[in-house]
């Protein structure tokens, strides 16, 4: 077994990965990672609604008074 010292190349590799496990960890609490998780969460909803045939779902939430925007030419 190598003692302490012996094998810096092996210490410096374990050294990374404890520190990016901690900074990770870290992380989870910054705001913009929480933001990030929202956004891909509302991504991943509003793309199953539009492949399930229901195109624009949140567009009639943001309308007024749920309504479907009309064409106003014809």
């Amino acid at each position: 077994m190598a003692e302490l010292g012996q094998r810096p190349d092996i210490e410096r590799k374990v050294e990374l990965i404890a520190d990016r496990i901690v900074r990770g960890k870290f992380a989870k609490n910054n705001k913009s990672v929480q933001w990030f998780r929202i956004h891909r969460a509302a991504t991943l909803v509003a793309s199953t609604l539009t492949s399930a045939g229901l195109a624009h779902p949140f567009l009639s939430l943001f309308s007024e008074q749920g309504q479907k925007p009309t064409n106003q030419w014809c």
